[in-house]
């Protein structure tokens, strides 16, 4: 994956794993991925834990 496409796989990532409930309350999400984009440490913390996924 080049880095012109990385921007496009994440949203759309976050799209299909959090579309409905980002429908129900965007405020909150748009303050969620602001701070997971500070820095990748709140990335990291604001993420999702892997073993979670099924």
């Amino acid at each position: 994956m080049s880095n012109d496409q990385r921007p496009a796989k994440i949203v759309d990532v976050l799209l299909a794993e959090f579309g409905e409930l980002m429908a129900l309350d965007p405020a909150a999400f748009r303050r969620k991925f602001r701070k997971m984009a500070a820095s990748p440490f709140a990335f990291y913390r604001g993420a999702p834990p892997s073993s979670t996924r099924t």
